[in-house]
């Protein structure tokens, strides 16, 4: 089972959760500071259109978690790391693994086509913006992903 969500939290923030068969990772406070849903469609977009790998980045000021997307076939590995920016650290001290797990890369896209659908249903593309505040909703991302679903692929 795969299952994504992604809910804004107040202006500028969000907080999301992605679960993966008994693995789940938690992701809260990062910000509008990048495009964080629009980034993370345009990456399973990618996957399913025959990319091997992809990355996304969520900022959380400081730090934030990095995505790893490497697909093997019709499977992907998916690496959450949490990564702080405000510390004196060794970076490689400064960085945790929060997530590490494969699944089938259908249901992952699906998963996040149908995570940003609920978005897209609770707030509609304005309201998405009010809240997202630099970038719009990513319509043509999401319908993009599930156009591409629709057809099988």
């Amino acid at each position: 089972m795969v299952s994504f969500r992604f809910t804004l939290t107040g202006r500028g923030w969000a907080d999301a959760s992605l679960v993966i068969d008994d693995q789940s990772a938690n992701l809260t406070s990062f910000s509008y500071l990048t495009d964080a849903l629009g980034d993370f469609l345009r990456s399973a977009l990618r996957l399913v259109q025959g990319s091997e790998q992809a990355e996304v980045w969520w900022e959380r000021e400081p730090g934030g978690f990095a995505w790893k997307f490497t697909r093997d076939g019709v499977l992907v590995r998916v690496v959450i790391t949490e990564y702080d920016t405000d510390t004196e650290e060794d970076p490689d001290e400064a960085t945790r693994i929060v997530l590490s797990a494969a699944c089938p890369l259908r249901d992952l896209a699906a998963a996040i086509a149908e995570g940003a659908r609920n978005v897209l249903n609770e707030h509609g593309q304005e309201g998405y913006a009010a809240m997202w505040a630099r970038y719009p909703f990513p319509m043509d991302e999401l319908t993009a992903l599930e156009d591409h679903l629709a057809a099988g692929a």
